[in-house]
């Protein structure tokens, strides 16, 4: 069986009626968060405390890598 995933509000998923109607679907409600509602946060403040700490390992790498 092929399954597809159509993920947005749920008046675009209502844009897809005509294309879903007659076939069986799953709805998964994700979060209360939408667009309009989504945090203002930056990129700056969403990783403040966070860049910079990158850890790799092995941490003895020599030159030649």
């Amino acid at each position: 069986m092929e399954q597809q995933t159509f993920e947005g509000t749920w008046e675009e998923i209502l844009l897809r009626a005509s294309e879903l109607r007659g076939r069986r679907v799953k709805l998964i409600i994700l979060t209360n968060e939408t667009s309009s509602d989504a945090s203002t946060d930056t990129l700056d403040k969403s990783l403040q405390g966070r860049v910079g700490q990158v850890n790799f390992q092995p941490s003895n790498l020599d030159e030649d890598h």
